[in-house]
């Protein structure tokens, strides 16, 4: 049976494909027209669910209970311009929109689609990276305004974490479940060496100096894109091209 945990990513045509993940087993009737990862006769691990392209498409009243997002519109307006990254939590799927400068929020149990960073201080000017902890607090690395961005749920503005002095060119945060520690990767650019890991406490104060240096050594950074925290404590780097996993 398919798991009920939910797995999100960005469509190749700017929408969210939704899979549902879990260990599965492929009903025969079903097994041509459903969309499993992998194909069988391998145990399939993911299934295809739906795409979202629109606000309409949690907020209107859904037809499966069990999950809202089965029933994805095909008659509204794209409203994605240039999303980038992606994170869920609780039903909420949040997408950063570089070009739209502002992070789109999908809310399944409210039925409710609304945005966050365009007001008064929490700004934002270009969203990359995303992260939530448990509290449900959004972190945002704004490679323009050289901070992580922190609202609440709702999308009120909370604070700023680092600055001009501290980061460089943030692409991609994570965070720990408690939200004590906020873990940035910065991604300098072809001609200086800040490539690198910067850690904050609570309150957006760095914790010890800069980690790694632009490089293809162990422990160096080469454009690395994003960053994420496993269940272990362990930190992952995307690396850029021609690079590796840290």
């Amino acid at each position: 049976m398919i798991g009920r945990s939910l797995l999100t990513r960005i469509g190749a045509r700017a929408g969210i494909c939704i899979w549902l993940a879990g260990c599965a087993t492929v009903p025969e009737e079903n097994a041509s027209s459903q969309v499993y990862w992998p194909k069988p006769p391998n145990l399939p691990r993911f299934a295809w669910e739906s795409v979202i392209h629109a606000a309409a498409d949690v907020e209107r009243k859904q037809q499966d209970d069990a999950n809202p997002f089965l029933a994805a519109s095909e008659e509204t307006q794209n409203i994605f311009v240039k999303p980038v990254r992606i994170a869920a939590q609780g039903g909420r799927i949040f997408v950063t929109d570089t070009l739209a400068r502002r992070v789109h929020v999908f809310d399944a149990p409210r039925q409710k689609y609304y945005q966050m960073g365009f007001r008064r201080e929490g700004i934002l000017e270009k969203p990359l990276g995303i992260a939530l902890d448990k509290k449900g607090m959004v972190y945002v690395a704004d490679s323009k305004r050289k901070s992580i961005v922190v609202y609440d749920q709702l999308g009120m503005w909370i604070k700023f974490i680092g600055d001009a002095k501290t980061l460089h060119h943030p692409v991609g945060v994570a965070v720990t479940p408690d939200g004590d520690r906020i873990y940035v990767i910065e991604n300098g650019s072809v001609g200086n060496a800040l490539h690198r890991m910067v850690i904050f406490n609570a309150d957006g104060q760095p914790l010890g100096e800069p980690i790694g240096r632009r490089g293809r050594q162990d422990g160096e950074f080469n454009l690395p894109t994003d960053i994420a925290l496993g269940p272990d404590g362990r930190v992952y780097v995307v690396p850029g091209r021609k690079s590796r996993f840290f």
